[in-house]
């Protein structure tokens, strides 16, 4: 294009969600994932049993640090697979579980 090579890309960013050719947004399930579990961890560091901060604020901590990585940009990436979701799921239980002190079962 007007003398200069343009790359081909299997993926790109854009707005902070992951396009691919295909449209179908594993990658950006993953991205997502990735983030959330990284605050989440943050956020449970602070808890500390039950010495460190009190639970609700933790679940505040959760809803403006965690959660928003799992809903950004949502309706533009929301046809996604059943295990997919899952992933999702599996985050979030996983971070209010360390936050309120529940155990696994």
């Amino acid at each position: 294009m007007n003398g200069s090579q343009i790359e081909k890309v299997t993926s790109f960013k854009y707005l902070g969600v992951i396009l691919d050719p295909l449209l179908s947004f594993g990658m950006q399930v993953n991205y997502a994932v990735g983030k959330a579990k990284r605050a989440a961890v943050k956020v449970s560091t602070l808890i500390d049993g039950r010495q460190g901060i009190p639970v609700n604020i933790g679940l505040d901590l959760y809803k403006t640090l965690v959660r928003p990585h799992m809903e950004y940009a949502f309706p533009v990436w929301a046809n996604i697979s059943d295990s997919e979701v899952e992933q999702l799921e599996k985050v979030q239980i996983q971070s209010l579980r360390r936050i309120v002190g529940a155990k696994a079962h």
